[in-house]
């Protein structure tokens, strides 16, 4: 190539020359508005499209189609950014009453739906079917039980719930206007439930009524901590639509405060483990083995989990059978976890180990600070909070020793604080419910992003890569001027003002800039 000045034109004009130099000119025929030559082979160019700034050949795992919004993977290869959670559906009719309340939900294997109860109109007791597809819920009609609850049912969280897989039925408890303890159950069919028998589990006071599933006796375990007493317990036995009960066991210990606790089964010793707020200040959270025999329940030595913090804040329990422990978390100056193991009916409660959030939580609808569920798909388990702004947050977490590792953390709702989350076995994805919606996530991490592709890629081929300060003209229906984002609940881009990756300087163009997602 040579570059000269015309004498006639006083401009410089560029030769192209066949490198033995015979001296043809070899620029080739053709090209468009805004194409430039780029180098083909030894002595030859060819026309193509402009890059509109910066690229970078990669070479993919999975297809990519052009303008697809695309990610590292830990070989250094890229794909495509997955879609990770569904759009939050409304819970709709059968309205919620002013506040809201604790909503718990509960997952039917048999079924593959889960269900929804709730304080709804007139403070009556609702259920509601959600069914999962393409990480998008529908819900069923909202069926009211016709039972009015006490009117402390929404700010104490005195809804619980649980499914029986051996008996495929449902079992809510709650506390009726008279302040009393009740439970029924509850049998989904197609996307309606319907409520069984009634039956009276505490004739006392009852601010609350945990519930739980031991899946090795086949039975329900409810505990009670009547009004700032004794922890009491009784087994339940689902019959058809019935329940039947033993005996209720003063279980005696620390006076509990009236806000719940949280109750989880360890499958590898078939125990379950209570955490639990107490009335002392020296002392406010507890954490005890409880163990079925028959049709009676008996409990092992309180163990103490926190020197300090708030009775009215709630503590939470998940157990985890990547490390066969249960994870206790609760806020003690900080927001804190210890590891919980079963021996006996005794339990050794690990180093109090700080959680290594990257925002803040607050107290939830109902005072609890955390809500959490396990994920097998991330061996792992998954954390569910709110945060000063009332948002509701996910992070998945992992456990190495002693060790708390997070991933990403992932805004749920903006807007509204957390209320629960579930898993689903057979979507292999989490359910999360704030005051008036759910929302499925995926919570393996997306891969980190890159920018968008130039072109479409095949599996184990390479391609360009439009990057941080490039323009991608593989596009559509952009608006121009409008910022552009990847929201975890889209595989694509989506106008939106936070944390955009581009701003839109055409219908097909978007100009990539420096971005946090």
């Amino acid at each position: 190539m040579t570059r000269a000045r015309d004498a006639a034109t006083n401009s410089h004009v560029t030769t192209f020359v066949h490198p033995t130099g015979a001296g043809n000119n070899h620029i080739p025929t053709g090209g468009a508005t805004d194409q430039v030559l780029t180098y083909a082979s030894a002595g030859t160019a060819t026309w193509a499209d402009a890059g509109g700034g910066g690229e970078q050949t990669f070479t993919a795992t999975g297809a990519i189609s052009a303008g697809n919004p695309v990610g590292f993977n830990a070989n250094g290869t890229v794909s495509a950014m997955p879609k990770m959670a569904g759009s939050a559906a409304a819970l709709g009719s059968g309205a919620f009453s002013t506040g809201g309340g604790r909503q718990p939900m509960a997952y039917d294997t048999a079924n593959d739906k889960y269900l929804h109860v709730f304080s709804g109109t007139n403070e009556k007791l609702f259920a509601r079917v959600g069914t999962i597809s393409n990480l998008g819920i529908t819900f069923g009609t909202a069926v009211d039980s016709g039972t009015t609850l006490n009117v402390f049912a929404r700010s104490r969280g005195e809804l619980h719930l649980v499914y029986d897989d051996n008996a495929g039925k449902f079992v809510v408890s709650y506390c009726k206007s008279d302040g009393k303890g009740y439970a029924r159950t509850i049998t989904i069919s197609g996307t309606t439930p319907s409520f069984g028998t009634e039956i009276n589990v505490y004739n006392g006071t009852t601010y609350h009524t945990e519930v739980a599933y031991d899946s090795n006796a086949n039975k329900v375990l409810f505990l009670n901590a009547g009004n700032q007493d004794s922890i009491r317990g009784r087994v339940g036995t689902i019959s058809g639509t019935n329940i039947t009960l033993g005996s209720e066991a003063n279980l005696g210990g620390t006076a509990m405060y009236p806000v719940p606790g949280s109750l989880t089964f360890d499958s590898n010793v078939n125990k379950f483990v209570f955490v639990y707020g107490t009335s002392s200040a020296a002392s406010p959270y507890k954490a005890r083995t409880m163990t079925i025999s028959g049709t009676s329940v008996s409990a092992g030595a309180e163990a103490t989990l926190a020197s300090s913090g708030h009775s009215n804040l709630v503590p939470y329990v998940v157990f985890d059978p990547s490390i066969n422990k249960a994870v206790a978390l609760f806020r003690e100056n900080g927001f804190k976890f210890r590891l919980l193991t079963i021996s006996g009916t005794s339990l050794t409660t690990g180093t109090t180990t700080t959680i290594p959030l990257t925002t803040t939580p607050v107290s939830g609808i109902n005072g609890e600070m955390f809500s959490s569920c396990v994920d097998p798909d991330t061996g792992g388990i998954v954390l569910c909070y709110s945060t000063g702004t009332a948002e509701t947050r996910i992070t998945p977490a992992k456990f190495s020793g002693v060790n708390m590792t997070l991933s990403d953390e992932i805004v749920v709702s903006l807007n509204r604080k957390q209320n629960g989350i579930i898993y689903d076995p057979d979507a292999d994805a989490t359910i999360v419910s704030t005051l008036d919606s759910a929302q499925v996530f995926k919570a393996s991490s997306r891969p980190a992003y890159v920018g968008l592709a130039a072109e479409s890629i095949s599996n184990g081929a390479t391609g360009k890569v439009t990057i941080i300060g490039g323009v991608n003209a593989n596009q559509s229906s952009l608006s121009a001027g409008s910022q552009y984002g990847i929201p975890v609940s889209s595989a694509s881009l989506v106008a939106t003002d936070t944390d955009p990756v581009g701003i839109a300087i055409s219908s097909t163009e978007i100009y990539l800039r420096a971005v946090s997602i």
